[in-house]
């Protein structure tokens, strides 16, 4: 895990940001991605829930996102299964629901796990106005705890991933899903 979050600090600092880093303090911070994605809110809540379909495979803990599944309901969990019976993975559960509008997970991502901290991410979708449907795509995640101090050091390796997942599930519309 200590490996990931190091590749994924290079890639951090390889590639330029495209969204805000809202601030990112020793001990907590809160990352805004958004994007316009060429579908309905409700396409886009249906598809949220098919993680398999759009969260990168080196992002597992197993390697392979087919192994994933999120439940859009309260309480419903964002898991991932091991290959072979070997066990599972809670990487965040349900809190709010919101067919078409909402989507808000306790999620301490990835490392985030090992450590005393809470992470919220919540999916928020706004229809645009217009001939073709579209939708504004806002992903924010709060991470708040004991970072060991490495809040703004994490910060820019998490907003990496978070923009990666938002890339992917945009490019899944543009290929008519």
């Amino acid at each position: 895990m200590i490996r990931q979050l190091a590749v994924a600090m290079a890639l951090a600092l390889a590639a330029p940001a495209d969204a805000a880093m809202d601030y990112a303090e020793d001990d907590s911070f809160k990352l805004v991605v958004a994007h316009v994605i060429q579908a309905t809110p409700d396409q886009i809540y249906r598809m949220l829930g098919q993680p398999r379909r759009w969260w990168s495979s080196a992002h597992t803990y197993s390697g392979d996102a087919r192994n994933l599944k999120m439940e859009l309901r309260a309480g419903g969990c964002f898991c991932e299964t091991m290959p072979k019976g070997q066990g599972s993975i809670e990487h965040g559960r349900v809190v709010q629901a919101m067919k078409g509008k909402l989507l808000r997970l306790s999620a301490p991502l990835g490392p985030l796990q090992d450590m005393a901290v809470t992470g919220t991410l919540t999916w928020t979708l706004d229809a645009n106005a217009g001939p073709l449907p579209s939708t504004m795509v806002m992903l924010v995640y709060k991470v708040n705890g004991d970072l060991r101090g490495s809040g703004k050091a994490l910060a820019p390796a998490v907003d990496r991933v978070l923009h990666e997942q938002m890339w992917a599930l945009t490019k899944l519309f543009e290929k008519g899903e």
